[in-house]
């Protein structure tokens, strides 16, 4: 039971704070959601408010919160805010682009809620007949499929609109009477109702027909776009009626509607917004990219420094142990040194007490920086090409390591020279033939001869053992 006990707790353990980072992560990214919902909402009510900068520092502010996993269909609403505020403040071309880019991301797949909406104002940003005919004639088929009643007959009045344009009057005419149910209880689709029905009037010659429908539209909330069309068209039916002190007044009438657009068009606030909006961006990408750059360096610094501080930590365990080798060396060439001091019999035993203590010698002289410059010397072929400073320096160190044991040498072979035993001791230590011919200043000739009579002073062990034969 106890055992039982104590899994479950361990499970418990592990289990829980996966769970508990699990549901933070999804908090945090419903949250994120949340506010971006709730931020659209607020830009649709600026940009009704008429409060473009608002609504655009909003929607730069919104964009920005998106990352790489985003859901399509919010970064497709956000492109689409864009657009109604540059729709709006009448910067259609800019518009354009944005509707454009939201249509796109609704036209991927599963994204299609909505699409209806988007096809609907990117139609009111493009110039080409033809493209907007196909536009709306999509538009209205998904507002079907919808069940979206409004933009189903504004997209089909349209349409009749493009009718009458390319001539097709009993085509308009049954778009018109197909409408006229909806718009008696719709205000919206009413005015759209009424300004295709007074097109259609003034195409087919009736003039007093479209003005009086048109002027029923005087009280109705009309935007400026909805007032240049209706001043534009009233003004063309009261000249096609020669009624032109009425066609004057509503030509003024335009003007005015027509100066606001240009106003509001040449405005820069807007302009000044995204500006505004793109340095700052621009100044928070540079700074982030300069804390990348500190942090990187930062962390190359902190490798140096551990990486130095590991070499020196080595280089230091090197250095001990070097010491400790070379104590253990020189312990051993004391007990040696000693030892024959207290042995005089036996010339076999001396002989390889000897032999050995020249071994720990060069051992310890290869334990010598000096032993590098040895190998270094030892490479060069031509005796010219020796470098006399350095092989000085190397010649001083094996001397002074090897003193004693020339002196040893000479007092166990007396026949044996001061330039014999140097040369023993240079040739055990392993100069090469031309290091020895320059050191010894004697030639090759010389040096052979030299080898020949020191094989004659002393036993052939000793000799094979200094000259390694």
């Amino acid at each position: 039971m106890y055992n039982i006990r104590r899994k479950i707790t361990g499970w418990m353990r592990t289990v829980v704070p996966v769970l508990a980072m699990c549901i933070m992560l999804t908090g945090c990214r419903r949250s994120d959601d949340e506010i971006v919902e709730a931020n659209i909402a607020r830009i649709n009510s600026l940009v009704e408010a008429k409060d473009y900068e608002g609504a655009l520092e909003l929607a730069f502010e919104t964009r920005n919160m998106l990352d790489a996993d985003a859901p399509a269909e919010l970064e497709a609403r956000i492109q689409n805010c864009f657009g109604l505020i540059y729709y709006n403040a009448y910067k259609r071309g800019v518009a354009k682009e944005y509707m454009k880019m939201a249509l796109d991301g609704f036209r991927n797949p599963g994204e299609a809620n909505g699409l209806e909406t988007s096809l609907w104002n990117y139609a009111l940003t493009v110039n080409n007949v033809d493209s907007v005919y196909e536009i709306l004639s999509e538009c209205r088929d998904l507002s079907r499929s919808a069940e979206n009643e409004l933009l189903e007959n504004r997209s089909r009045l349209f349409l009749g609109k493009i009718a009458i344009l390319r001539g097709e009057y009993e085509g308009a005419r049954l778009i018109l009477d197909s409408v006229s149910a909806v718009a008696e209880r719709n205000d919206d689709i009413d005015i759209d109702f009424k300004m295709t029905g007074a097109q259609l009037m003034n195409a087919e010659g009736n003039y007093d027909g479209a003005i009086m429908i048109l002027n029923t539209l005087s009280h109705s909330p009309l935007s400026i776009d909805g007032k240049v069309y209706r001043y534009s068209l009233l003004n063309v039916c009261a000249r096609n009626a020669r009624r032109y002190e009425e066609a004057l007044a509503y030509s003024d009438s335009l003007s005015l509607c027509q100066d606001s657009i240009q106003r509001l068009a040449s405005s820069e606030n807007v302009d000044r917004v995204e500006h505004d909006f793109s340095m700052r961006l621009l100044r928070e990408r540079e700074l982030r990219k300069l804390i990348i750059v500190v942090g990187v360096g930062l962390v190359v610094l902190l490798f140096v420094i551990i990486v130095f501080i590991q070499r020196s930590r080595r280089h230091k365990e090197n250095q001990l142990a070097l010491v400790k080798k070379i104590s253990q060396l020189n312990l051993r060439i004391s007990e040696l040194s000693e030892k024959d001091e207290q042995e005089e019999d036996g010339s076999n035993e001396k002989e390889g007490a000897v032999l050995e203590k020249l071994r720990l010698n060069r051992e310890f002289l290869m334990a010598q920086p000096e032993c590098r410059l040895l190998q270094k010397l030892n490479l060069e072929r031509n005796a010219d090409d020796i470098d006399r400073r350095e092989l000085k320096t190397v010649t001083d160190t094996i001397v002074g390591q090897f003193a004693d044991i020339c002196a040893l040498l000479k007092s166990m072979y007396p026949s044996l020279t001061s330039d014999d035993a140097l040369y023993c001791i240079f040739s055990f230590v392993g100069l090469s033939k031309e290091c020895l011919s320059v050191a010894m200043a004697a030639s090759d000739e010389a040096l052979r001869r030299r080898k020949s009579r020191i094989k004659q002073k002393m036993p052939q062990g000793m000799f094979e053992g200094i000259f390694h034969t």
